[in-house]
């Protein structure tokens, strides 16, 4: 009787306790927010595209060598362009680029072909996305190649604006316009003639990736118990103990775990000490 007694006494409070955590509970679904980086429309880390536009001249272009000054003509207004590009963007607003293009110019009077070839260091600043505009700040070399004005090397700074847009997560159509301070004919010498380029091309990107916010909402108390989360060792059983887990009675001995001196032995019940939830014989009343 004193047993049965003592384990009604342990087991109905820690149910009535359970349930009443359960009920407290009730429905809870907590909403968990992550952010993860996985393959979209964008700028990635590497981009590399091909381009064709044209050159806008001036008409005190320095693009000859002084020993054929007497020789020098002005090249016509407009004249195509072509050239390739690699950009490497350490973070996903700043990139670095370079660039190589070579122009195919005429003398405006008699047509003489004059070749120009560029290469060309910019930094760019861009906000991300499937629209990416950006802005770009750099310098470049020109070498001219002519038979008619001869070998000569400028130094011109720019500074451009553009877009990209992804038609897909690696391929994206790219816009740039450029303005450009060279060398003139006039004093001062430097910097002192302005020249444009408008470019249209195609940049691909293998190494496309955006960040993704979700919401995901999930479940942080499945057994009802009042436990949330990762705080609960046993998230499928309601318990009453801090750590979510039920009071147990591992040795099935009906004293539960908390008031049993030997859990992993059942009580020998024999009328005596039979509520230590130990195995005991009789002692000897001889």
């Amino acid at each position: 009787m004193r047993k049965l007694t003592l384990t009604l006494a342990i087991a109905i409070p820690a149910l009535m306790a359970g349930t009443a955590g359960a009920q407290d509970a009730g429905m809870t679904v907590t909403s968990e927010t992550t952010t993860t980086t996985e393959p979209g429309p964008g700028p990635g880390k590497v981009e590399f595209g091909l381009f064709t536009g044209g050159f806008i001249s001036n008409y005190y272009h320095q693009f000859f060598s002084y020993e054929f000054e007497s020789r020098r003509q002005e090249l016509n207004q407009l004249s195509p362009l072509f050239g390739v590009r690699l950009a490497v963007f350490p973070s996903r607003y700043i990139g670095l680029e370079v660039e190589g293009s070579v122009i195919h110019a005429e003398t405006e009077m008699t047509s003489h072909n004059v070749t120009i070839f560029g290469l060309l260091g910019q930094i760019m600043i861009q906000r991300p996305g499937r629209f990416t505009p950006f802005l770009a700040l750099g310098a470049s070399s020109r070498l001219t190649v002519s038979n008619l004005h001869g070998d000569d090397t400028d130094r011109p700074i720019h500074a451009g604006i553009g877009f990209r847009i992804f038609a897909t997560n690696t391929v994206a159509i790219r816009v740039d316009g450029r303005f450009l301070r060279g060398p003139s004919q006039q004093d001062p010498f430097t910097l002192n003639a302005s020249y444009g380029e408008l470019m249209v091309g195609l940049s691909f990107n293998p190494t496309s990736s955006r960040s993704v916010t979700t919401v995901r909402e999930e479940d942080q108390d499945p057994d009802r118990d009042g436990v949330l989360g990762m705080n609960d060792a046993c998230p499928t059983e309601a318990g009453t103990n801090p750590d979510g887990c039920p009071t147990r009675d591992q040795d099935g001995d009906g004293i539960m775990d908390p008031a049993d001196k030997c859990p992993a032995e059942a009580e020998t019940v024999n009328a005596f000490q039979d509520e230590d939830g130990c195995p005991d014989t009789l002692p000897d009343t001889d």
